[in-house]
């Protein structure tokens, strides 16, 4: 706290953000809960430290208070505490905020950049900085390669410039300028300018931006530091292949043609282009706005907790007959870490949370997350949201507690093999909501049934919106294209660049089982900004704005209104599919909508059933049974074999140590599976005798190493097979 002219009352300060945020709470209502101490009385920092301080004012009736926060940091102690006191006073506060002002004008100044140009440039840094819509006429595959032989890298922001002439130069001149000036502010990005100037011996242009190239570097050199952050690459046109061409136009986060237009010009032109594709729906024009809207941050948590009073650890066990974990929680009752059920088959998964919270990916945990993978255990971040509303109320009906419409409703969880269900009964509505995966295909399944034990009847609101990824981190979103099924019920979203070995890897959100006629006016809408309100909380519109296309932030989102009579019950399925191709994943989608879910859950269990039966313990400890009989074997497979994937890391690679440990565990109930991970193994050798540590598929990347015991493991295994097989 550096100044404040008002009277303070106390001061506190919290430094462990579990303490400070609670388990599954937000910032906007933080629990506040008590830290513990250490000997000396000071606040133990836990594993997630925070800087945190909260001040109580006094201020009387119809006066204005001012509080200064600053954050100062030195590397020892001991000069760190004199500057921390001379901020205490308010002279130093005024004098910094006067020297901030004047060094920015001053740098400014040394860049030529006057106020107009200094405010596109404020708009053009959101462009670079923020996922901002972008009409792209060219919906082919992308190859993040076809750019590496100039050295652009793709990992920053492009700013691609087309010119043709030296009309454009001063355009080159001010994106040079700005360089520096992004760079002093820690944003970087990559300036490539594509020379479509026509051969000569010559090339004027050429040479004339080489040259304005050295000269703003010798003019800036003084008072910026270099900053090899920012790249300039100058391209012939003519010398740039179509796919080159194509991967520059698609990756960059804005195009430039320099046509003699001002930066100023070009960036109200760019504002212009983007505000009908954020407030124009795709219809017809006559839809009305998208208000009111419900906050789902807002029903996240109970109503106001109070300060002091930390949440009980909820401690579940196992049911000894089927070997589900089952335990309840609710506002006031959390488990004391995120407890997740993975569920996956061969090719395809996704995990649970407690709260319903979880990612799916598809062939490889890591390097294709269908929605994005967060490894938070105090907040436990939602990507995707699956949703019942009551229309006439508005008021969200809690399917899971990520989505819970009431803070003091409980739900018991059920965490089985290949599937968790959350149950839970409010405002005479019964839920039970059931997430699996199927046996074979690459399907999530979200099952819900609901019971109207009211007296009157409800008009329903079934809504999912899953955040696309398609890729190992979220800048990969960029590349996805969506649209809407013709005539179905689904939205889709493709990952157009194929360097990681997914190009053209389409997933699809779907809803299925609503009643007849109701399936084909469904609401849809491919863009996520939609969702969210000014503050960045999410809020559910009334109606979704039915946009797709390119360069969006990508999103699926779906839903469909239905009536359920007093005393009556129904059930509906969100689906979350995917497949190599576009083609492949509109037939999966249409064929999911004509399968028995029931029938595919029953088969999914039936599978376990079957493989964990295989071996049986029986001891005086019937909870030591379910866990032997029926987790630990699960657990190898699904966790270790298919999806190398847990809450706290996403692999997603084949170790060559890893995977051949714990494919042993199966020699007595699937030696089969044993033998299939020996071929695996076996084809990762090198001819002088070493082993790829580990890998990555589909493609094989990885690392090779040296490590003496991988050399053992092999062998071990194939002893240990010989041995149970005979």
């Amino acid at each position: 706290l550096a100044a404040t002219d008002a009277h303070v009352v106390a001061v506190d300060c919290m430094t462990d953000r579990r303490a400070f945020v609670g388990r599954n709470g937000t910032l906007a209502t933080p629990r506040l809960d008590p830290q513990p101490l250490d000997a000396a009385g000071a606040p133990v920092n836990g594993l997630d430290p925070i800087a945190c301080l909260r001040v109580t004012l006094r201020i009387p009736p119809g006066a204005t208070a001012r509080v200064t926060f600053a954050i100062a940091a030195d590397e020892n102690v001991e000069a760190l505490i004199p500057r921390i006191d001379r901020y205490l006073q308010p002279m130093h506060v005024e004098r910094a905020m006067r020297m901030a002002a004047t060094l920015a004008q001053v740098r400014l100044r040394d860049l030529s950049i006057d106020p107009a140009k200094n405010f596109a440039l404020q708009d053009l840094t959101t462009i670079l900085t923020y996922t901002t819509p972008r009409v792209m006429s060219d919906r082919g595959p992308i190859d993040l390669r076809h750019i590496w032989r100039f050295g652009i890298s793709g990992d920053k922001p492009i700013v691609l410039v087309h010119i043709h002439s030296v009309g454009g130069m001063g355009l080159i001149d001010t994106l040079l300028r700005a360089q520096p000036w992004w760079g002093f502010g820690g944003v970087a990005c990559d300036l490539v300018v594509l020379n479509a100037e026509p051969g000569s011996y010559l090339m004027p242009l050429q040479r004339g931006i080489e040259a304005l190239r050295s000269r703003v570097a010798h003019e800036t050199q003084n008072s910026f530091p270099r900053n090899d952050a920012a790249g300039f690459y100058l391209l012939r046109d003519a010398e740039v292949v179509p796919a080159e061409r194509a991967a520059l136009s698609s990756l960059a986060r804005v195009v430039f043609s320099a046509d003699g237009r001002t930066l100023e010009a070009q960036v109200a032109a760019l504002r212009e282009a983007a505000t009908p594709a954020l407030a124009a729906p795709a219809g017809d024009g006559d839809d009305a706005p998208m208000e009111p809207r419900t906050p789902l941050a807002a029903t996240r948590v109970a109503p106001a907790p109070v300060a002091g009073q930390p949440a009980v650890a909820v401690h579940g066990g196992f049911d000894a007959a089927s070997g589900e974990f089952r335990f309840e929680v609710d506002a006031a009752r959390r488990t004391p870490k995120p407890w997740v059920n993975v569920i996956a088959n061969a090719s395809f998964g996704f995990q649970v949370s407690e709260t319903g919270t979880g990612y799916t990916w598809a062939a490889n945990s890591r390097m294709h997350q269908l929605t994005p993978w967060s490894n938070d255990p105090v907040q436990d971040p939602a990507f995707e949201h699956y949703l019942l509303q009551d229309v006439d109320t508005r008021r969200l009906l809690p399917l899971t507690p990520a989505s819970r419409g009431d803070g003091d409703v409980a739900h018991r969880v059920r965490h089985g093999q290949g599937y968790s269900v959350f149950e839970c009964a409010t405002g005479g509505m019964t839920l039970e909501t059931t997430f699996f995966a199927d046996r074979d295909e690459r399907m999530k399944l979200v099952r819900v049934r609901v019971r109207n034990g009211g007296a009157r009847r409800r008009r329903l609101r079934a809504l999912a919106l899953v955040e696309w990824q398609l890729g190992a981190a979220r800048g990969e979103r960029r590349t996805v294209h969506t649209w809407k099924g013709d005539d179905l019920p689904a939205v889709f979203g493709q990952q157009r660049e194929c360097s990681g070995g997914f190009g053209g890897s389409t997933a699809f959100l779907a809803l299925a089982g609503l009643p007849a006629g109701v399936a084909d006016a469904v609401q849809w809408t491919c863009e996520r900004s939609e969702f969210f309100a000014g503050r960045g909380g999410v809020e559910i519109p009334d109606l979704l704005g039915r946009r797709a296309g390119h360069g969006l932030d990508a999103c699926g989102a779906i839903d469909g209104e239905f009536f359920l009579e007093a005393g009556a019950s129904t059930q509906l399925c969100f689906m979350l599919g995917h497949a190599p191709d576009a083609e492949a994943a509109v037939a999966l989608a249409r064929r999911w909508q004509r399968q028995d879910v029931d029938a595919a859950l029953a088969r999914s269990r039936g599978f376990w059933d079957e493989l964990l039966g295989r071996q049986q313990v029986r001891t005086p400890d019937p909870l030591f049974d379910a866990l032997v009989n029926r987790w630990l074997m699960y657990q190898t497979l699904v966790c270790r074999l298919w999806s190398k994937a847990g809450f706290y890391q996403a692999g997603g690679a084949f170790g060559f140590r890893d995977q051949l440990q714990d494919a042993m565990a199966f020699a007595l109930t699937d030696p089969d599976r044993l033998r299939e991970q020996i071929l695996v193994n076996a084809a990762r050798q090198f001819p002088e005798g070493d082993v790829q540590h580990w890998w990555h598929m589909p493609g094989g990347a990885g690392v090779r190493t040296h490590f003496s015991d991988d050399l053992l493991w092999l062998p071990c295994a194939i002893s240990h097979y010989a041995e149970v097989t005979g």
